[in-house]
């Protein structure tokens, strides 16, 4: 395998559908319903809500078209997993390399990935400025839930630099090489002061993401700091009246929490400090926390929230925004499937959870228990996880049978109110299907459901 340094990067890409060995195809754990379809995905529609968890190694990124075509891109991860599986061989716990194969980073299969599935308009034809002339696709949003590097991109000394020397290309950055992204959301823009000062914190990870940002900013791009109890930040930005029943409630950042609802916008702070005694912290717990609506549908994504000890003093963030949240139809689980409690299936009472797993430990033993408690016949669950080690699934045992599949991109896609899915046999108030694409994106499982957590205030 060629090192990372190695691997081209094209200044105009090309599609490709042959990316992956027979060998790199997801496995279907168990399927109860539904059937394999080996075919294309449909193009997305007018009206309909788009939310594709991308699989592409050891990061996270999940693709966003809302009803009237307005396009977000929710992190695009590039993480070391060489590094990653050194600094944990006593647990034995290895992190997952690009997928399909390596002649792309990452970064590189997302921007792949958002060549074959943005909508017509985000294509672009002249861009504007001299800035974006390799930009081939512009992009409405860009949000980052927080600033891992699974999350944003790490450098590494083999990473090439941007063509003006100043940033790293990896996660974000290399992405913005080709794709143009009209306003960027995050936990700290501009000062980035909480917990602490962080640029200039020392960490690398985060200090190239802002070089990057920086730069992006003086060329054009809107930033904006992520702002807690509003549902009027994120917003359709093509047709926002044929669709009336959409909106994003804005309900976690750092330590703040809100309802985000009409009638309660209040803001909350979880009690504890993020700081341990060398006034250090770890960036899972100041995650961006959100609810989408669309109609009766709802679809929570929630970052890495996580609940553990610092300085022996337990920090949740994980109860407070599930009570947030209220119950939602489909929900991302925290951190890995890390960040799970009996309060979050209680409060969010998912009918569908997307895991967005990427190492060994990813989904806990704990976490899974979690969920088998709460599952049964007349309160079912399904998990469709974007990668699920073998080992790990040996290790789960009888709890591995929760999973309906353990790879591959996982769309879920919310119909019109009224409408029909693709489904024939499947009648609904408003559906919305969850798909499992391969390595050559063909869908290999899908499932119907109804959408049934219209919010109520």
């Amino acid at each position: 395998r060629p090192p990372r340094a190695t691997r081209p990067t094209p200044s105009c890409w090309a599609l490709r559908f042959d990316g992956g060995s027979k060998d790199a195809v997801p496995q279907v754990n168990n399927p109860k319903t539904g059937h394999s379809r080996n075919r294309r995905l449909r193009k997305w529609q007018p009206g309909q809500l788009d939310m594709h968890h991308m699989y592409v190694g050891s990061s996270v990124s999940t693709f966003v078209i809302l009803p009237d075509s307005t396009t977000i891109l929710m992190d695009a991860g590039d993480l070391n997993a060489t590094r990653f599986t050194q600094s944990r061989l006593a647990r034995q716990i290895e992190a997952i390399d690009v997928f399909p194969n390596d002649s792309f980073t990452p970064a590189g299969w997302i921007v792949q990935y958002l060549l074959d599935f943005a909508p017509a308009s985000a294509h672009r034809r002249q861009p504007k400025r001299k800035a974006h002339q390799h930009q081939l696709l512009h992009i409405d949003y860009l949000i980052i839930t927080h600033f891992h590097a699974d999350h944003v991109g790490e450098p590494e000394a083999r990473s090439k630099k941007s063509p003006s020397g100043t940033y790293t290309l990896a996660g974000v950055p290399e992405v913005a090489q080709h794709v143009s992204f009209g306003t960027l959301i995050d936990r700290g823009y501009p000062l980035y002061d909480y917990p602490k000062l962080l640029r200039t914190g020392g960490d690398s990870t985060f200090e190239n993401y802002v070089r990057w940002l920086d730069q992006a900013v003086r060329e054009g791009m809107h930033a904006q700091r992520f702002e807690v109890g509003r549902d009027d930040q994120i917003t359709m930005r093509h047709k926002p009246s044929a669709f009336p029943g959409f909106r994003v409630r804005n309900i976690k950042r750092d330590m703040s929490f809100s309802r985000a609802t009409p009638d309660d916008r209040s803001v909350h702070t979880i009690p504890g400090s993020v700081l341990d005694a060398d006034r250090e912290f770890n960036e899972n717990f100041v995650s961006l926390g959100m609810v989408m609506h669309y109609g009766d549908f709802a679809y929570y994504e929630g970052g890495d929230q996580d609940s553990r000890k610092v300085n022996g003093l337990l920090i949740d963030t994980v109860t407070p925004v599930a009570s947030a949240a209220g119950r939602v139809d489909v929900a991302t689980l925290n951190h890995h499937g890390h960040g799970m409690n009996a309060a979050l299936m209680r409060d969010m009472d998912p009918r569908v959870m997307v895991v967005q797993g990427w190492a060994g430990d990813h989904v806990p033993t704990s976490s899974m228990q979690v969920i088998a408690e709460t599952t049964s016949e007349q309160q079912p669950r399904d998990i469709f996880a974007t990668h699920i080690h073998e080992k790990r699934l040996r290790e789960l045992g009888q709890l591995a049978n929760l999973f309906t599949s353990t790879a591959g991109h996982v769309v879920v896609r919310v119909y019109p109110p009224g409408s029909q899915p693709s489904d024939p046999k499947v009648t609904a108030t408003q559906p919305y299907e969850v798909f499992v694409l391969d390595a050559n994106r063909k869908v290999v499982e899908s499932r119907a459901y109804t959408a049934t957590h219209k919010l109520d205030a």
